[in-house]
């Protein structure tokens, strides 16, 4: 698990994306430049998700769009692929939210780790 670049964890339903280091690498493409948003290659090795913000992230419905506010897809050379609109750290509310046309959490592998909220994220939602 040390190998996790960007970690899901949730509180009080919603959805907290920390990404440890916010440096590109092979395996991540942070947001910047003409780049709108990050993009997270090897799931496998590289996401941790808590069990809180799966189901949150479960209930993050299909667009007709060809992009989402999150996003999963598969690719060949590189296997599976988790993708965010904004920036290496972002809170996300799922009621409102959406995937891509093709959004399926389900269908990535990912690491499955405790809830550790980071301290500020939860102080930020705390105060709305």
């Amino acid at each position: 698990m040390e190998n996790l670049k960007t970690k899901v964890t949730a509180h009080k339903g919603i959805i907290v994306i920390e990404t440890k280091d916010p440096a590109a690498d092979n395996d991540f493409i942070p947001a910047g430049g003409s780049r709108i948003g990050c993009v997270l290659i090897n799931t496998k090795d590289r996401l941790g998700i808590s069990g809180e913000a799966l189901e949150l992230l479960k209930k993050i419905p299909r667009s007709g769009d060809d992009i989402g506010e999150v996003d999963t897809f598969t690719s060949n050379k590189r296997g599976d692929v988790f993708t965010w609109l904004g920036p290496v750290c972002r809170l996300v509310d799922p009621v409102g939210a959406s995937g891509s046309q093709t959004y399926d959490i389900g269908n990535i592998e990912f690491n499955i780790i405790p809830n550790e909220v980071p301290e500020k994220a939860a102080a930020a939602i705390d105060r709305c």
